[in-house]
């Protein structure tokens, strides 16, 4: 299961779970994984969404790992859920010019 799995900084700590997995709904693509730091019980916590590529699994403890640290996170802009105030693209990336009409599905695995 890729939501709920742990997410591990780039110093081994564990720095939050994969909250998310978001597709493009064109190519039927994982694009995205958007990691929840900070929170408590599932609760509050600072949402990013990360590129794909951005992870690597670590079977030897069983959790994502990126190449980021907890202030890294913490400075990133924060991800909501599209249709949510405040929400233009459902990213923390900028949108992108290239395709403004193809918003990305958040998809549960």
């Amino acid at each position: 299961m890729i939501e709920g799995a742990s997410v591990l900084g780039i110093d081994g700590k564990k720095l939050g779970d994969v909250s998310r997995v978001l597709m493009k709904p064109k190519d039927k693509t994982i694009d995205r994984l958007v990691v929840r730091s900070g929170g408590v019980l599932g609760v509050g916590g600072h949402l990013v969404a990360m590129p794909l590529d951005a992870f690597s699994w670590d079977a030897a403890a069983e959790a994502f790992k990126i190449g980021k640290s907890a202030g890294d996170l913490k400075t990133m802009a924060e991800w909501q859920e599209p249709g949510t105030p405040n929400s233009a693209s459902g990213s923390s990336q900028p949108p992108r010019e290239s395709d403004p009409g193809d918003p990305f599905e958040t998809m549960t695995f």
